[in-house]
C-alpha cells in the first residue's frame, strides 16, 4: 500500500516476477506430491492473474483447503457462471439495467460474466472498475475499496439506475472500510443500490427479481445500515 513510510523498503511484483514465482512454486509440486500427498503451497488468484496467465482448472485446487483465504474462488465463480448460463432463459418479462462496481484485479472475469448474462434480452449491465487510491499501491482486489473511491469513480462513469456492490467490500454487512454505511453511500451516487454476494446465482437471483417488480429482501443490517437489499448465494 501506500501507507509504507520508514517501514522496510518492498519491491511490487510485476508480470515477468509473477511468471517466474509462479514456475518456481510449480517445480516444487512433485517433491510436496511425494513426500506429502498433496500439491501443499496453493498459488493464489492473484499471481495468475498478474503473470497473464489463465486460472487453473479445480483438479488443481484438490479439495480446496484455502478456500477461505481466497485461493480458488475464481475457479468457483467460472464454473458457477457456467453452469448458471446453460439454464438462462432467452428473455426477462421487463428489462434490466444494472452497474456492477468492482476492483481492478477481478475485472476480466466480472465483464465476462456481465457478457453471459447480457445474452438474456432485457438484460443490460456495465461494470465499473475502480481503482483504489486510498490504500494506493498494488490493492486491487474488490474487498478493500472504500465508498469514496466507489463514489469518485461513479461519478465519472454512465452508470445505471442500479449499482450493485460486492458484499466483500462491506464490513458487518453494511459498512465501507471508511466507515460510510451503505444508506450514506445511496445518498451521495442517487442511484438504488443492491448488496450481493460475490456469487454468479446471487447476482441472477437479483435480476430476476428486479424484472419480475418483486419487493427486495431486508438487508441483514443494523438499523443504521441503510436500506440497501440484500442477495445471498442459494448453494
Amino acid at each position: 500500500t501506500q501507507f509504507r513510510q520508514r517501514l522496510t523498503p518492498l519491491t511490487a511484483p510485476d508480470r515477468a516476477y509473477a511468471q517466474r514465482f509462479i514456475r518456481e512454486v510449480r517445480a516444487m509440486e512433485p517433491r510436496f506430491q511425494q513426500r506429502l500427498g498433496t500439491r501443499f503451497a496453493f498459488l493464489s488468484d492473484e499471481w495468475f492473474f498478474l503473470a497473464g496467465q489463465p486460472i487453473p482448472g479445480r483438479r488443481y485446487y484438490e479439495d480446496f483447503p484455502q478456500l477461505e483465504d481466497g485461493v480458488g474462488t475464481v475457479r468457483l465463480f467460472l464454473e458457477r457462471a457456467s453452469r448458471l448460463a446453460r439454464r438462462l432463459p432467452d428473455s426477462l418479462p421487463r428489462p434490466v439495467r444494472m452497474t456492477l462496481v468492482t476492483g481492478e484485479l477481478p475485472a476480466a472475469v466480472i465483464e465476462r460474466f456481465a457478457d453471459i448474462l447480457q445474452r438474456v434480452r432485457g438484460v443490460e449491465l456495465n461494470v465499473c472498475v475502480v481503482p483504489n487510491r486510498f490504500f494506493g499501491g498494488t490493492v486491487s482486489v474488490a474487498g478493500l475499496l472504500t465508498a469514496q473511491d466507489i463514489v469518485d469513480t461513479l461519478s465519472r462513469f454512465p452508470a445505471h439506475p442500479t449499482v450493485v456492490l460486492p458484499s466483500i467490500c462491506l464490513r458487518e454487512g453494511y459498512l465501507f472500510l471508511d466507515d460510510v454505511t451503505v444508506e450514506q453511500f445511496e445518498a451521495q451516487i442517487g442511484r438504488r443500490v443492491l448488496v450481493v454476494e460475490p456469487h454468479p446465482a446471487a447476482l441472477w437471483r437479483a435480476i430476476r427479481r428486479m424484472a419480475m417488480d418483486e419487493a427486495p429482501p431486508q438487508p441483514a443490517a443494523p438499523a443504521a445500515g441503510g436500506s440497501a437489499a440484500r442477495y445471498a448465494d442459494p448453494s
